[in-house]
């Protein structure tokens, strides 16, 4: 039997049919720092992983994959956040390269948001991008 054991989305910086509280549009953040026009900045959105599958390599496939595309897509930059409670997801975003640009708030939670430059990490900056399917169990 198959089974999800994670997700990610993307969405672009830009598009008002998916633009929410807490996407880059009302983050305050500028362009500058987002990297480049809006139509060219992707957002990474709710990755999850399953918990029996967490700290396996999972999530970072699941980004290598969507960076790649990014890259074979033509977006510049992608931005992301997480509240700054999320040690390991922060850790996570830092090893592929993502750099802290600003913080906000959304009701009590502090986001933090998060900027990656796409063709020097598809580039290998951090390595080649692997396959998004995880290993065997």
């Amino acid at each position: 039997m198959e089974e999800i054991i994670g997700t990610v989305g993307l969405r672009r910086v830009g598009s008002a049919e998916t633009s929410a509280a807490d996407t880059a549009e009302h983050s305050g953040l500028s362009a500058v720092q987002l990297g480049a026009p809006a139509p060219r900045v992707g957002e990474v959105r709710r990755l999850r992983v399953a918990a029996a599958w967490r700290r396996r390599g999972v999530a970072t496939a699941l980004l290598r994959e969507l960076i790649d595309w990014a890259a074979r897509h033509q977006l510049a930059s992608l931005v992301l956040n997480t509240t700054s409670a999320q040690g390991p997801a922060l850790a996570l975003y830092a090893r592929l390269g993502f750099q802290e640009i600003g913080r906000s708030y959304l009701g009590e939670y502090e986001l933090v948001w998060m900027h990656l430059l796409v063709q020097a990490a598809a580039d290998g900056a951090d390595g080649p991008a692997r396959p998004a399917h995880a290993p065997g169990r």
